[in-house]
């Protein structure tokens, strides 16, 4: 125990919510991640932008992309 005598982060607690709540954050983090990589393999395959396109509009494009990968919408939320 710490001086506080809370576990510490490496003790385990025993406790079956915690695991719940820990459970249920690895497996949101999980999918972020695998949202983020198919996106990522998306942008691979399409390429640099064509010629003649804005940069800013562009990269405006991805980025909102890349925000919805991260945190899609609320009604697309498990």
């Amino acid at each position: 125990m710490t001086p506080d005598n809370h576990p510490a982060a490496t003790e385990a607690t025993g406790d079956p919510t915690t695991a719940r709540v820990v459970a249920a954050l690895h497996r949101s983090a999980e999918a972020d991640v695998s949202r983020v990589i198919d996106l990522y393999e998306r942008w691979v395959k399409a390429g640099p932008p064509p010629i003649g396109t804005s940069l800013a509009r562009w990269w405006d494009a991805h980025l909102a992309e890349l925000h919805d990968a991260i945190r899609p919408p609320a009604k697309e939320r498990p």
